[in-house]
């Protein structure tokens, strides 16, 4: 079940469907992992210039900040069961929930 206030979502990877949730935590991990500003990962995602690399290591962190005890051997199997713009997509949904409930949280706290 999704809940956009809490930046959770469902995400299917091959055949496998997971809670994975895009917090603030969460997105500070990735900026940690990658070495990069989240923005700039977005960009990346934008013009395709992701890596398989990057697509493991978000989609991992992801679905392990939904509760999820997975491990990126794991991940990387299941990546395979499905092609790369799936993969990209389904990160893609993730960035999109985690930048509209930042937005939302600071839109509340101004009025």
């Amino acid at each position: 079940m999704n809940n956009p206030i809490r930046a959770e979502k469902t995400v299917k990877v091959g055949d496998t469907e997971y809670k994975s949730r895009m917090s603030l935590d969460t997105i500070m991990r990735i900026e940690d992992s990658l070495g990069t500003s989240i923005l700039k990962v977005g960009e990346k995602l934008m013009s395709r210039d992701i890596t398989q690399r990057e697509c493991l290591i978000i989609l991992t962190l992801c679905i392990r900040a939904g509760g999820n005890d997975i491990e990126e051997k794991q991940i990387t199997k299941l990546m395979s069961q499905q092609d790369l713009v799936k993969t990209i997509t389904t990160i893609g949904e993730l960035f999109s929930l985690a930048l509209q409930t930042n937005n939302s949280e600071n839109s509340e706290k101004k009025s």
